[in-house]
């Protein structure tokens, strides 16, 4: 056996992040597997490190999965599995897309609230989580062409996740960045309502999975954790009191040891079932 095949059958905890955010979302993550397990963080498209995205173009979730795999094989020369995703919101989706474009590379899921919003729509525009996410939509894909517009747009996502008066509480440098993010975060939405997936797609799924949901988050988060905890073979739960959908980014601390003890539990298992 090759030391390159050695290296490719050890684990890698791959860090997703969401939507506006950055790889550094996960730097204390990382820190905590430090020395455990190998980890990598990838900026998606247009973030960070990450590939550059034109404002205006499209962008699919494919794409995103490429991306993230072109960085796996530069940074740790590994073109297998077994991975261990760990996502947040749009990274999550990610993560998703990858395990069902390559299951065979996937070792395990660690996912909160992922924002795979076509699963709201199986019954098509009956259901109110639907409706709501495509004035969402709506609302970015008008306001991203100036900068006044992009402005409002971030304002608007940073308020339905997080609350009123959320935007108001940042700093102004951190505003702007996310309103420059905004074309970027508008093209996502159009990435995951064009995915084409169903959650028929996930029952198929036979990997572990854990899923965490704030308990304060908005309905549209939690209708798609729920119909992936519906269909997923073999899933885990965990609803964190008094959080929402950002808290991942804002206080990494309450949601770190869930992301990380699944990870560690899977490959422990995993080790002893192989013995």
């Amino acid at each position: 056996m090759t030391t390159k095949s050695i290296e490719n059958r050890q684990p890698l905890a791959v860090f997703l992040h969401g939507s506006a955010g950055s790889s550094r979302q996960w730097l204390n993550l990382a820190a905590d597997l430090e020395g455990h397990i190998r980890t990598i963080s990838p900026d998606l498209v247009g973030y960070g490190r990450g590939d550059h995205y034109r404002k205006g173009s499209r962008i699919q979730l494919n794409q995103e999965v490429q991306h993230v795999l072109r960085q796996i094989k530069a940074e740790t020369g590994k073109d297998n599995g077994p991975l261990h995703l760990v996502g947040h919101c749009y990274g999550a989706a990610v993560a998703l897309q990858i395990a069902l474009t390559y299951p065979e590379r996937v070792a395990s899921l660690t996912l909160y609230e992922p924002a795979q919003f076509l699963l709201l729509f199986a019954d098509g525009l009956k259901s109110p989580e639907g409706r709501e996410i495509l004035e969402v939509r709506k609302f970015l894909r008008n306001n991203v062409k100036s900068p006044f517009g992009r402005w409002s747009a971030a304002q608007k996502l940073v308020n339905y996740w997080s609350g009123e008066g959320a935007w108001n509480e940042m700093p102004f440098r951190r505003q702007f960045g996310m309103a420059r993010m905004m074309p970027k975060v508008a093209a996502e939405f159009e990435a995951i309502l064009s995915s084409g997936v169903s959650a028929a797609d996930f029952a198929g799924m036979n990997l572990p999975v854990r899923l965490i949901l704030g308990s304060e988050t908005r309905s549209t988060a939690r209708k798609v954790t729920e119909v992936l905890n519906d269909v997923l073979p073999q899933v885990e739960l965990i609803t964190v009191d008094g959080a929402e959908h950002m808290v991942p980014a804002t206080q990494a601390y309450r949601i770190d040891p869930l992301l990380a003890g699944h990870v560690a539990d899977t490959i422990e298992r995993q080790y002893c079932a192989a013995a």
